[in-house]
Formats: structure tokens, C-alpha cells, sequence
């Protein structure tokens, strides 16, 4: 399992302001003398920015680990835009008050093709072939990488599937692409703008789902790209129908 580390970088003044109710969250508070000293040599895995006018991209790029993030945070209506050149803008949101852009450092992949598994197949014979994918990857840093693919049910379970691969030796190389209400063609001899953009984004999990192209007309439905799904879950009581079940022997250690 991953554990975080989250220090939070301000100025002095700020640090001795906001110390002791984050330190309530586990999270180091740190104060520097200059706004120059708030990004961090190296290693960082997300930063934070409520500014890009001044902000040199230069010096986010080296602070962040390969594939690292940066979240930029702006007024509503400013638009926080980093360099294309060293930066894939990965989503948008916009509130009332903000416009919140997540982007993320290009790096180069040593990972030179995939292979594709649709794990749709109530036989499971899938999972060898997902097996042998993670085994290669645990060993190999140019082995290729592994996208699963559902969409025929609603409730897969790829999702949690992915969250539990991706912790195994080899599991870096896993990737999903869930396909819920959607018809669009996922064909990597001939990848659609859209797998492209899933492609250059490279997250681990990516939902489409066809959405109205006017909200709450009915009419044209064209693909939507997000990444995790939630949605709520009601006390199970009204649950009929027979499911696939797997056993698992387990062996007791005292």
C-alpha cells in the first residue's frame, strides 16, 4: 500500500499562521524566506499553484518525478496555462468562484507498444495473459503496456480490479479503459482522436460515456472522457441474480 507524505510549503509569515491546524492533519507545515524557495529540487509527485503568469515551467519540471502532476488554480475567467511543450493538460474543472486545471510533466516512456485484453470473458482465461503481461513488466523496463478494456457490464469491476493490480510487481504497466454506454470504437491499429488522448494522458483508469451534446436535450451523444467513477450503492437488499463466484484457499499462520 502507498503512504503519503504531504508537506506544505508557504512563506514564513503564512507558516507560523496555518502550523498548527494543518500539523492536526499530518501534514508538515514549512516556511521559506522567498516565493523562489516554495518549489522543491526534485521528487515531488504533485504541486500546487494558485499563479502560472509568473511561474517558470522550467522549474516545475525538475521538481516533479516522471508522470508527476501539477494542480494550478486560478480566478474564474484567468486562464492557468503551462507550457505544452513539457505539460499534458489532463482536466478542467471550473466552479462559481475558480478554474482548476491538472496537468501533467511529459516524460519519455520506455514502454515501446501494449497489449490489449478485454476482460469481458466470463472464462477468465484473460488472466494468464494479464499474468504473463505484470510477470515480463516486473523484470523489464521496456515491456509493453497492459490495457484491459470493459464495457459490456456496467458493473465490471474493472475499477477495483485496476486498484489492486496496479500495487503487484509488474503493476505499473496496467492501464484501463472502461466503456460504459458508449460506442466508441477502441481500436489501437487505428486509435480515434479519442484513444489518442487517452494515449497521451496516459492515466491509469479511463471512463467513456456518452453524454447529450446539449445537457437535457435528447438528441446527438458523443463520447466523454473522464477518469474514476463513482457512484452510490444502495444496502445490497434488493440484490437478485446469480453472480460468478471464486474461492480462494487460505493457510493460517500462528
Amino acid at each position: 500500500m502507498f503512504q503519503d507524505e504531504v508537506t506544505l510549503l508557504t512563506l514564513k509569515p503564512e507558516a507560523a499562521k496555518v502550523n498548527e491546524a494543518f500539523q492536526k492533519l499530518g501534514i508538515k507545515v514549512t516556511g521559506k524566506d522567498s516565493f523562489e524557495k516554495l518549489v522543491p529540487d526534485q521528487g515531488t509527485h504533485l504541486i500546487v499553484i494558485h499563479n502560472t503568469e509568473h511561474t517558470n515551467a522550467s522549474v516545475l519540471e525538475g521538481a516533479l518525478k516522471n508522470d508527476g502532476f501539477v494542480l494550478a488554480v486560478a480566478k474564474l475567467g484567468q486562464k492557468a496555462e503551462l507550457d505544452s511543450s513539457k505539460f499534458n493538460l489532463v482536466a478542467k474543472k471550473v466552479t462559481p468562484e475558480q478554474e482548476f486545471y491538472l496537468y501533467r510533466k511529459v516524460s519519455e516512456s520506455t514502454h515501446k507498444s501494449q497489449v490489449v485484453i478485454n476482460v469481458e470473458n466470463q472464462k477468465f482465461d484473460w488472466i494468464e495473459k494479464v499474468k504473463e503481461g505484470m510477470t515480463l513488466a516486473s523484470t523489464d523496463p521496456e515491456a509493453p503496456k497492459i490495457y484491459l478494456l470493459s464495457g459490456q457490464n456496467a458493473s465490471s469491476g474493472i475499477l477495483g480490479l485496476v486498484n489492486c493490480l496496479k500495487q503487484e510487481p509488474g503493476g505499473h504497466v496496467i492501464r484501463a479503459i472502461f466503456t460504459q454506454n458508449s460506442k466508441q470504437p477502441i481500436d489501437f491499429a487505428k486509435p480515434s482522436p479519442l484513444l489518442q488522448q487517452i494515449m497521451k494522458h496516459d492515466l491509469l483508469v479511463n471512463v467513456i460515456q456518452d453524454e447529450e451534446l446539449v445537457a437535457g436535450q435528447q438528441g446527438t451523444k458523443v463520447p466523454v472522457l473522464g477518469s474514476y467513477r463513482h457512484f452510490p450503492l444502495n444496502d445490497g437488499s434488493n440484490v437478485t441474480g446469480s453472480k460468478e463466484i471464486g474461492r480462494a484457499s487460505c493457510r493460517e499462520r500462528v
